[in-house]
């Protein structure tokens, strides 16, 4: 039965509002958030939403399951007028999309910790650490960096604080110089 109210209110909802204003909810949500939307995708925004992702990993909270609900909107607007753009022939300009997240910001998995393990294979003199560097280099290929990120440990470890909060960052700004000065086309798909 509270399933059935919350469908039948919203539903009147939606018809009393495209019947004022001409437009359904979720179009009026989109045109009222599309400044939001629109900042997000400067370098300020690019380094407050990734910085985050890897600030929450650090202190041992899951970054991506606290940021990526918030930024999911955004995500998928920015797919869509991606897509649009190419379909029209003109540039794919928009920078947070979720192949962003999983291709450019988080190689290797949040941090973009891809190089790390080998690094501990090859520089550490600790048998300790080349061990858990050695266990870490496969999962790390595949975005699972739970291995180095508590077997180092860089989670809660002032020395890593600053390479894992801004290696992403510098990965997305580098991006976004990319897409923006060289005209490099942005995501324009969702992979599975």
């Amino acid at each position: 039965i509270p399933f059935t109210v919350a469908v039948v209110l919203l539903y009147g909802f939606e018809l009393i509002v495209k019947g004022t204003l001409g437009v359904t909810v979720a179009e009026s949500i989109g045109t009222l958030l599309a400044p939001l939307f629109s900042a997000a995708d400067g370098y300020l925004g690019i380094t407050l939403i990734f910085g985050a992702y890897a600030f929450f990993w650090f202190v041992g909270i899951h970054g991506p399951s606290i940021v990526e609900p918030a930024i999911a909107a955004i995500t998928y607007a920015n797919i869509d007028a991606n897509l649009h753009l190419i379909q029209a022939g003109q540039h794919a300009d928009k920078v947070i999309t979720s192949g962003t997240q999983m291709f450019i910001v988080t190689m290797g998995g949040t941090g973009a910790t891809l190089i790390v393990p080998f690094l501990f294979m090859w520089i550490c003199k600790s048998e300790r650490n080349r061990a858990i560097g050695r266990a870490s280099v496969v999962p790390t290929f595949f975005g699972v960096n739970e291995p180095i990120l508590f077997g180092a440990p860089i989670v809660l470890n002032p020395i890593f604080f600053v390479p894992f909060i801004f290696a992403p960052i510098v990965n997305v700004w580098i991006f976004k110089f990319f897409v923006d000065t060289l005209n490099m086309n942005s995501f324009s798909a969702n992979l599975p």
